[in-house]
């Protein structure tokens, strides 16, 4: 995952797990949203300052992804900023 960007079920996937997670376990949603974060810069689908960047997603959760991180930029440095991007993924 950290090379290319999931496929669209494995994405459709992780977001239905993510819904499990976010009422069970923070520390894991971090660890896969910060994952997801650094796919997304290292395809640069997205900007180290949370901008999309050049390349545009490949698929329609793969946009609602990026769309959560973007909208959400503002409060990156706040604690628990990859729980608040899961949680906008997934009412998305």
């Amino acid at each position: 995952m950290l090379q290319k960007m999931r496929s669209y079920s494995q994405l459709f996937v992780a977001k239905k797990s993510l819904k499990t997670l976010l009422k069970t376990n923070r520390v894991e949603t971090e660890q896969m949203m910060k994952t997801y974060h650094e796919a997304l810069v290292d395809n640069n689908q997205l900007n180290e300052d949370l901008t999309e960047a050049s390349v545009p997603a490949q698929n329609k959760l793969s946009k609602q992804l990026i769309e959560s991180f973007v909208e959400l930029r503002d409060h990156r440095n706040e604690e628990g900023f990859y729980t608040q991007v899961a949680k906008h993924w997934v009412e998305k």
